[in-house]
């Protein structure tokens, strides 16, 4: 915002939600996580063995961590190697989040770090993408909000953040639009299963009656910071 900024419209959602299954903070030990780029980092990884919805694939495998109260849950995939994670994120997307949820309990041994992210993003030329031109222009016609048809939209932008720790999830996201005035794969259950997202994995979080993804985001490096 600025001098002339005049008008924001926000919205923001909020969750926390508790692990049902909390992990030891006792038992979280410093080790390596591999990321995209060949570098290695150092990380606080926690750990946990439990039964668990789990199901695995040709690309990936995923694990369901439900939140006390069972009404939200946290779902992690993890590739079986490192890169092109969005060829992951289209086959995950034909996937129903019923088919992970509802699949046979598996005795796993979880180890994934915690980490904390905040994620700044401008929509402005997303939108415009889309075919909203007009409202970003000067001679956008908002008329019926300013008599003197001086406004128009000067950025739409979205912060999201996402902090995961042994007792749960905390996470937010807002985004707000600013107004200015005008001056310028089939699944298979494997005998022994070990679930070490020592790389760059995905992580939604979901309501689980309507499978409503609540955030979304790639872990690509853990930080704390």
């Amino acid at each position: 915002m600025d001098a002339d900024t005049r008008k924001v419209l926000a919205n923001a959602i909020y969750f926390k939600g508790d692990c049902l299954y909390s992990f030891d903070s006792l038992e979280t030990r410093n080790d390596v996580f591999h990321v995209e780029n060949g570098k290695n980092v150092t990380a606080g990884f926690m750990k946990q063995t439990g039964y668990f919805n789990y199901a695995s694939g040709e690309r990936c495998k995923m694990i369901h961590l439900p939140y006390k109260g069972d009404k939200q849950s946290m779902v992690i995939v993890l590739q079986n190697g490192i890169g092109d994670m969005e060829a992951t994120e289209e086959e995950i997307q034909r996937i129903c989040f019923d088919k992970l949820k509802y699949s046979a309990k598996q005795q796993v041994n979880i180890s994934f770090p915690k980490f904390k992210m905040t994620m700044p993003l401008s929509l402005k030329d997303y939108f415009k993408k889309l075919g909203m031109i007009n409202p970003f222009e000067e001679f956008a016609n908002f008329s019926q909000m300013d008599s003197l048809k001086s406004l128009h939209i000067s950025e739409i932008v979205h912060k999201a953040f996402v902090e995961v720790d042994e007792k749960g999830t905390e996470a937010a996201a807002a985004t707000a639009v600013v107004m200015s005035v005008t001056t310028d794969a089939s699944f298979h259950i494997p005998i022994v299963i070990s679930f070490v997202a020592d790389h760059p994995f995905l992580y939604y979080i979901i309501d689980n009656e309507t499978n409503t993804i609540l955030f979304m985001g790639r872990m690509c490096e853990p930080g704390l910071d």
